[in-house]
């Protein structure tokens, strides 16, 4: 029965060993299906072509996942250019954009991404439409919280008369909150919790088997010693006779 018991604890402590193994998994970082995110920025840009002024910018978005690699949300940027012996002047932008993300598994927590939003950049002088590609990196500091960092650059189809020129190089650091999805942070970590738990069912389940197998072995081999005991005594009676 020792060694039963020897057999028990080994199962229990490979359950926790796995549990172990499963919980290193369970903090959720990156986006989930059908996740909501917002996120805002603050950055520096700099202007190109002939009025190439410095500026600063704050930046907010709305964005929908789709998939987890795959979200379409919408921009509002303002940007207040200051130049030197002009007047300063103001631009907005706002445009959708879609963002493809190399997301990969659930516990990622730097999460690269690209992408290209098209929509109109306005001031009190005047409009033009837009293009702004771009990439950029999130990094996650817990299930739905991250900094982020990108770049994008802005064309623009035609000149806001003395604003900007030909386009806008932006660089941008902000923060955003991922919620929402097909399932929560909480049932997300209750249902790998729950996988733990059956994993550890599993393998004590698996050494009291070994443990039924081994106890089954030493009874017939007990009752291989009694038989033999019995062939041996039988032998030495039939020698007396």
């Amino acid at each position: 029965m020792r060694s039963g018991r020897w057999r028990r604890q080994l199962g229990l402590t490979t359950a926790v060993l796995v549990s172990m193994a499963y919980g290193a998994t369970l903090a959720h970082a990156a986006p989930l299906k059908n996740d909501n995110e917002f996120a805002g920025s603050l950055g520096y840009q700099q202007g190109t072509g002939h009025f190439d002024d410095g500026s600063l910018n704050t930046n907010v978005s709305y964005a929908y996942y789709f998939v987890p690699w795959f979200n379409l949300g919408i921009r509002q940027g303002l940007t207040y250019t200051f130049r030197h012996d002009l007047p300063d002047r103001w631009l907005a932008t706002t445009y959708p954009s879609i963002q493809l993300l190399y997301n990969t598994r659930p516990d990622q927590v730097v999460v690269p991404y690209i992408d290209v939003g098209v929509g109109v950049a306005w001031n009190d002088r005047g409009n033009a439409g837009l293009v702004a590609p771009g990439a950029g990196l999130k990094f996650y500091l817990n299930e739905q919280t991250f900094v982020g960092l990108g770049y994008n650059y802005v064309f623009l189809f035609n000149g806001i008369h003395d604003t900007f020129n030909n386009g806008i190089n932006s660089v941008q650091a902000g923060f955003g909150f991922d919620w929402g999805g097909d399932r929560d942070r909480e049932s997300y970590i209750i249902k790998a919790a729950n996988r733990v738990t059956e994993a550890g069912t599993r393998v004590e389940s698996a050494a009291r088997t070994t443990e039924n197998a081994a106890n089954t072995v030493n009874s017939a081999a007990t009752k291989v010693e009694n038989a033999s005991n019995r062939a041996e005594g039988a032998f030495q009676k039939s020698l007396l006779k």
